[in-house]
């Protein structure tokens, strides 16, 4: 079963952010905050462990507004221009 709803994901991913550098800087965000957890799942020290926790929760808040605004700029062509010309 976690197969299919890692797939329907997936999809879901794919038709909010599209393939291109969008999808590419979720991604890599989504990434980051993995290994970042990955790091502090190896710290020993129960002060500095729960300090880093904090941290890295509150960058684990981000990620909704991350995909938001990926999916935005997918969604709108001016949104990706740097400067509209006068």
């Amino acid at each position: 079963m976690a197969f299919f709803s890692r797939l329907r994901a997936e999809r879901a991913a794919a038709r909010e952010l599209g393939e291109g550098v969008w999808r590419r800087a979720h991604d890599r965000f989504q990434r980051s905050l993995d290994r970042v957890f990955q790091v502090v799942e190896g710290i020993n020290d129960d002060q500095v462990y729960n300090q880093l926790v904090r941290e890295a929760n509150e960058m684990a808040v981000l990620l909704p507004t991350v995909r938001q605004l990926c999916c935005v700029r997918i969604g709108s062509p001016r949104a990706m221009t740097t400067r509209s010309r006068s």
